[in-house]
């Protein structure tokens, strides 16, 4: 926990100072209690990946409720499973950039060599192919983006510990069928 207040204010405490502001229910300029609340939380789960298989929700969701500023901020959902038939595959190649915490990466999606696009599963009620017929691309560019941040970069070992998105700057190819 030291660490993390360390990593939360900029400023390192003595584990027996954090001790005496604990016996107090006070804590160091700038942590608040829900925050440490939510770590503790997290702690006795095991772990950002236990937390969310015990809620039924996913790493990225208990993350995002891990730095929320709100001291309100219920729990992450369980993620609801979607009926068949309402989502379909589509099949891209884009560029854009992933931005993990405050780490801004140019990717270009599908990330492996071995693939030539890069599979996605897209909820047909999100609008996204009426603006794909409408060439509404800013709504395509962000409907992708998310898809992306879900279903590919969520993946990745830094992005189960921070904040996950991508933006799509451009769409190279759409299919929706191979």
């Amino acid at each position: 926990m030291i660490r993390r207040i360390e990593t939360r204010t900029g400023r390192r405490y003595a584990a027996s100072t954090i001790a005496r502001w604990a016996v107090h229910q006070q804590w160091p300029p700038g942590v608040d209690t829900f925050w440490l609340e939510r770590w503790a939380a997290i702690d006795r789960a095991g772990g950002i990946r236990a937390l969310a298989e015990a809620l039924g929700s996913t790493p990225r969701r208990v993350v995002t409720w891990r730095d929320s500023l709100d001291p309100n901020a219920p729990p992450p959902a369980p993620v609801s499973v979607v009926p068949p038939g309402e989502v379909q595959a589509i099949w891209v190649i884009v560029d854009g950039f992933a931005t993990i915490g405050t780490t801004r990466i140019d990717k270009r999606v599908p990330t492996s060599a071995d693939e030539e696009f890069q599979e996605l599963q897209i909820l047909v009620s999100s609008g996204f192919f009426e603006a794909w017929i409408n060439h509404e691309m800013d709504r395509v560019k962000e409907i992708l983006g998310a898809a992306i941040a879900d279903q590919v970069i969520a993946d990745w070992n830094p992005a189960q510990f921070y904040d996950v998105d991508f933006t799509v700057e451009d769409v190279i190819d759409l299919r929706t069928e191979l």
